[in-house]
This record gives structure tokens, sequence and C-alpha cells, in this order.
């Protein structure tokens, strides 16, 4: 008996059978719809972690370029913090003189009063 004919009555043709074909039909295009769109969306997710990964290989080397300004930096500025402090020094060894040198004068201007 074909496929087509109603197994009740076999002069008739079987709705159910047209109606399971067509189902059949729209389930294997929703089928092939779904497979493209699940093709297309993992292709995206693909170029997304591709594109991630390189950003972050990027985010790695201006982390490194970044640590390696901030020690120049730093050496700069201790280097700036010496030059800095010289002329303070310079300044203390002056005072210090100066002081030495008052001092020296009022001893012996003292020794001179005194006659020695």
């Amino acid at each position: 008996m074909p496929m087509d004919k109603c197994t009740f009555n076999p002069g008739n043709e079987c709705l159910g059978m047209q109606k399971a074909n067509m189902l059949e039909k729209s389930l294997n295009s929703h089928l092939d719809a779904a497979r493209q769109t699940h093709k297309e969306m993992y292709d995206r997710i693909r170029a997304l972690e591709t594109e991630s990964a390189r950003r972050d290989e990027q985010y790695v080397q201006i982390l490194d370029k970044l640590d390696e300004m901030s020690s120049k930096i730093t050496s700069a500025l201790s280097q700036v913090s010496e030059i800095q402090i010289k002329p303070a020094r310079r300044w203390e060894g002056l005072a210090d003189k100066a002081i030495w040198a008052v001092f020296a004068a009022v001893i012996a201007f003292l020794l001179a009063k005194i006659g020695l």
C-alpha cells in the first residue's frame, strides 16, 4: 500500500502523511538555518577570541613599556634629588667653615689681648 493513501480508507489520500511530510520539510529547513546560524556565531566567537588575545598581548606590551618608563623616571628623580642636595651640602660646608673662621678669629683676638 502506498504511503500517501489512508490506511483506513485506501481510496482517499492520507492527510496526516501530507502534514508529516510538510512538517519534516519545515523541520529540515529550520535545522539547516540553525546550522548556518550556529556556524556564523562560532565564527564570530572565534574572531572575538582572536581579537581578545591580540588585545591582551598589546596590554602586556604596554605594561612592560610602562614599567620600563617608570624605572627610568625613578632613576631620573633620584639623580635630580642628588643634584638638589649638592648645593645644600655646599652651603652647609661654607657655613661650617665660616663658623670655624669666626671662632678662630675670636680665639686669636683673645690670645692677642692676653698677650700671647
